[in-house]
């Protein structure tokens, strides 16, 4: 089995980690969304949670999902954001693994990489 180095990994194109932080942010702003609107139920109404679980059930799926478009829209841009130059300050800081066979180490290196990362949505 050959083992996968940060070249090989650099090859696989620089979109990739931009879709598939798009994708995770989808993901989670759809799997969450129920729950974070009786969360805002709860707190706008001041109601016990099966109350608010029970208003949401009354309205039915129709509106469930409705007002989902811009969070949507916020966490899948940030989350491919994020990915993408976290996985492009590895590369520029030149973060390696301890071992090729497998990618568990976690470095200071990655640290920084993942701290920029984030950082990046912030610098206007």
């Amino acid at each position: 089995m050959a083992s996968v180095t940060s070249s090989t990994i650099h090859r696989r194109g620089s979109h990739v980690d931009f879709i598939c932080g798009w994708s995770a942010g989808c993901i989670e702003t759809v799997v969450l969304y129920p729950q974070n609107k009786i969360i805002f139920r709860q707190q706008l109404h001041a109601i016990p949670v099966g109350e608010a679980a029970i208003q949401l059930k009354s309205e039915g799926i129709r509106y469930l999902y409705r007002g989902l478009l811009p969070p949507l829209m916020k966490r899948t841009t940030s989350r491919a954001i994020m990915f993408g130059m976290y996985e492009k300050y590895q590369s520029i800081l030149g973060c390696t693994y301890e071992s090729d066979r497998r990618k568990t180490s976690f470095t200071f290196c990655h640290a920084q990489a993942a701290v920029l990362g984030k950082s990046f949505l912030y610098i206007h």
